[in-house]
């Protein structure tokens, strides 16, 4: 019989997975190593945006959507056993999982003064002004912030692919 509520679960699970591992990688290993040829002037008023309009509330909600529904599948699906959670390879490979995309959840957070510090840097070029200081504030604020988002792409990378690992295991 298919249960309704798991099928909801499981639908939120995977779009709001998407959402987040799909736009990490992709402005993390696609748009802004594109961006960054072009130079500060032109990179800055894209990552402005997508700093206020998409990091922050799109790509946080998604995340926690997506660990709050995988927390709830797998303790819908194990709870009366889950004393047995960690003898099983589907146990092992969703606390990986688990494990790697809780791990993703710190780059973004940890980043937060120094997007401030982008930002503010990236509003200031954006509009013709700035000093060389302004510039160099930006590349490093960038900098940083491109490590970050090479770190969280990995570990999400490790948790997709420890969840699609335990469908099979």
């Amino acid at each position: 019989m298919i249960d309704p509520v798991m099928v909801a679960l499981r639908i939120v699970h995977i779009l709001s997975g998407i959402v987040w591992v799909g736009s990490t990688i992709f402005i993390h290993l696609i748009l802004l190593p594109s961006l960054r040829a072009e130079g500060p002037r032109a990179e800055a008023p894209v990552m402005r945006r997508i700093n206020a309009f998409i990091i922050h509330p799109i790509m946080g909600l998604s995340a926690l959507l997506a660990v709050a529904s995988g927390v709830t599948m797998a303790l819908r699906l194990r709870w009366g056993v889950l004393d047995q959670f960690l003898v099983t390879p589907w146990g092992w490979a969703i606390l990986i999982g688990f494990i790697a995309a809780m791990l993703a959840m710190i780059p973004p957070s940890a980043a937060l003064a120094t997007m401030r510090r982008f930002t503010r840097a990236a509003t200031t070029l954006e509009y013709g002004g700035g000093t060389a200081e302004d510039e160099r504030e930006y590349r490093r604020a960038r900098d940083v912030f491109r490590r970050f988002g090479v770190v969280e792409s990995a570990l999400l990378i490790v948790a997709v692919v420890a969840m699609a690992a335990a469908r099979w295991v």
